[in-house]
């Protein structure tokens, strides 16, 4: 026996009254970092309705980054980009992405014009660079950004929301 099922129907029926989904639905949301914190938080976004992701990494998933991270041992050697991306569309094959295998600091020119009508920047990366470079063009561009930090070990983390020109940008708040 075989039943049809209508994906953009029912696949976020659970989500209920709760307006999650139709406030995301229509979002363009920037994740740069695919880490333990970027690669779930892509998950839980397309889980509940966000549809529209452009995925910035330039690594590979190494042996130790799958104890925390949203994909597998049989992802390993794969680009993260790749491996989130395929994670994602097993969530919902209509989700539509972007990917750049790049570092962002490097290959910022080329994917401004992807990203300057962004409507969120998640940003969780591992170096003080990054998070430096990602908070000035989110400010620059005035997109909202979410700053995903943990420390060592993640024993402990930070999370900023730097919303441009109401909130002080990620330096004014903190380890800037």
């Amino acid at each position: 026996k075989m039943e049809i099922i209508d994906i953009e129907k029912n696949i976020f029926k659970r989500l209920g009254g709760l307006g999650i989904r139709s406030n995301l639905t229509s979002k363009k949301i920037v994740i740069i970092g695919l880490g333990s914190v970027g690669s779930s938080a892509a998950a839980q976004l397309v889980k509940a309705g966000a549809t529209n992701l452009i995925l910035i990494d330039p690594d590979t998933l190494k042996i130790h980054n799958i104890v925390r991270h949203l994909c597998s041992l049989n992802d390993l050697g794969r680009y993260k980009v790749d491996a989130v991306a395929e994670k994602i569309r097993k969530i919902n094959p209509n989700v539509s992405l972007e990917k750049f295998k790049r570092d962002f600091i490097e290959s910022y020119d080329m994917v401004r014009d992807k990203i300057i009508d962004a409507d969120l920047m998640l940003i969780s990366t591992d170096t003080p660079d990054s998070r430096m470079f990602t908070n000035y063009k989110s400010v620059e561009l005035n997109i909202p950004s979410v700053h995903i930090s943990l420390s060592e070990r993640a024993r402990s983390g930070m999370v900023y929301r730097i919303i441009p020109g109401i909130t002080g940008c990620r330096s004014c708040i903190g380890f800037g």
